[in-house]
């Protein structure tokens, strides 16, 4: 929200991951933020974190994964999620319903919810972007050819389309940008500056690391750093169940 993000120092400078670590351990924040293993809001910003927290942007290995400072840094800096969920968009409209401090998700959600906020009344967020852990979600579209050409020119067509300036115009109008160098005059009034948001920053997002080191990192997120879940489980012991009730 955008008092704490003045409050914390964040706004008008640079913010790196630590900088929102440190808070964490001040017990000045808390987040909200979608599982790792869910969503790919969460994974891409926890994969985010840890290249941040190893001081580097690329080339993520196994054996750094083992460090015990990564380690421990890493389940100090997920001790700060508050709520979580499967969903970056259904995250989006908990936080609208609930009063947490912040919202880790995509730019474009944030934007849609400082749209809401301000038509309630009620005070915006104010975009961070951790310089040292930032990722970029590309959204490509593909197709698989099987061989059946009634289909591909209907994909041709839906490409043709969707990057037509009338539909990439539509596309930028609901904060998504369509290119990584600014966004265009006619929905620059979208992309607020008073809410932090800055095209013109020179965005350098880290590299997503090799398909099995991946999968480590989302293995350790699950299995020892992101909080414990809250599990409520519903035995029914009555008659009526079969066999021996169970």
């Amino acid at each position: 929200r955008e008092s704490l993000a003045r409050e914390l120092g964040f706004v008008g400078r640079d913010v790196s991951v630590n900088d929102i670590l440190s808070a964490i351990r001040e017990g000045k924040m808390s987040f909200c933020m979608t599982s790792a293993t869910q969503s790919n809001s969460g994974a891409s910003a926890y994969i985010g974190f840890l290249y941040a927290l190893l001081g580097k942007q690329e080339g993520m290995t196994a054996e750094d994964l083992e460090g015990a400072q990564l380690q421990a840094d890493i389940r100090e800096l997920l001790s700060g999620v508050e709520r979580s969920s499967g969903s970056s968009d259904w995250l989006k409209d908990l936080f609208l319903k609930e009063d947490y401090d912040a919202m880790v998700n995509y730019e474009c959600l944030v934007i849609d919810a400082n749209q809401q906020l301000t038509e309630e009344g009620k005070e915006p967020l104010y975009v961070v972007y951790p310089y040292d852990g930032l990722s970029m979600a590309d959204s490509p579209l593909g197709y698989v050819d099987h061989g059946d050409g009634r289909k591909e020119e209907a994909f041709l067509a839906v490409q043709e389309y969707l990057l037509s300036e009338e539909a990439q115009s539509a596309i930028e109008a609901t904060g998504r940008r369509i290119s990584a160098n600014g966004v265009s005059d006619e929905n620059r009034d979208i992309f607020k500056s008073e809410w932090g948001i800055d095209t013109e920053k020179i965005l350098s997002p880290i590299q997503m690391p090799g398909s099995d080191v991946l999968m480590e990192a989302l293995n350790l997120y699950q299995t020892s750093f992101k909080k414990p879940s809250l599990t409520v489980y519903c035995l029914d012991f009555s008659g009526s169940m079969e066999g021996t009730g169970e």
